[in-house]
């Protein structure tokens, strides 16, 4: 399966205290095991570069 990662997706990964991080670290376990394929956009990544520190 091929996934479109947006913004929020990296938030939630790198957030210990939302909602939903759990699934998200797995769902990035699988990316990295190879049972999804995962893409973002040129758009997302000027957002996480621009983003305050901490990033």
């Amino acid at each position: 399966m091929k996934l479109y990662l947006e913004t929020t997706m990296f938030n939630y990964f790198f957030d210990a205290e939302r909602d939903g991080h759990d699934d998200t670290v797995r769902l990035f376990e699988k990316i990295r095991a190879g049972e999804h394929e995962a893409y973002t956009s040129g758009y997302t990544v000027g957002e996480l570069l621009n983003a305050p520190e901490p990033k």
